[in-house]
């Protein structure tokens, strides 16, 4: 077994067991103590498992412990803060649940937009690391990458904003100089 896998494997205990402790803390308090909240930390826990399914799993998990918390706990507290408390830990379970799929999707969306090669529109030469530019062959023999987006490298930006800059002062000449009619 890997290091990753070991760690996965352990944080996914440590999940487990901050479930049962924080089930446990609050069956032994009052109702309207705000114990819940708590199982946060195991969500955070659940992330380094890698594993999607285990940390919907932990989450689904603590919005059902939040529940039977609230009807196993002994009494105590004003009846409508109790709830407020119990709406606002599965509040923070709910929140932490949606930011990691958000999380996941920016990683998704990420891994999509690396896969496009930034090249140079005019000469077709491709941009490596920094503000390095090679030809589009050579770079396609050492790495094989197939899906392009296009850009100015610099010599072909300053040559585009001269002739680009020449076209401007013709369109102005053309423009004040008396037309016939």
């Amino acid at each position: 077994m890997s290091e990753r896998q070991q760690h996965a494997e352990l944080s996914k205990w440590v999940a487990v067991t901050l479930l049962a402790a924080i089930f446990g803390l609050d069956l032994f308090t009052p109702v309207g103590v705000l114990i819940p909240v708590l199982y946060v930390a195991p969500l955070v826990v659940a992330l380094m498992s890698g594993s999607r399914l285990f940390f919907v799993s932990i989450a689904l998990a603590a919005t059902a412990l939040t529940v039977a918390g609230y009807v196993y706990s002994p009494p105590g507290g004003v009846p409508w803060i109790v709830l407020l408390n119990r709406l606002l830990a599965a509040s923070g379970v709910a929140v932490a649940t949606a930011a990691f799929f958000l999380y996941e999707e920016s990683q998704r969306r990420y891994a999509a937009l690396r896969e496009f090669l930034p090249q140079c529109s005019a000469c077709k030469k491709v941009r490596l690391d920094g503000d390095q530019w090679t030809t589009l062959e050579a770079y396609l023999e050492q790495h094989g990458h197939d899906r392009f987006l296009d850009s100015f490298c610099p010599r072909c930006t300053d040559a585009y904003s001269r002739d680009l800059k020449d076209l401007r002062a013709a369109r102005e000449a053309a423009a004040d100089s008396p037309s016939i009619a």
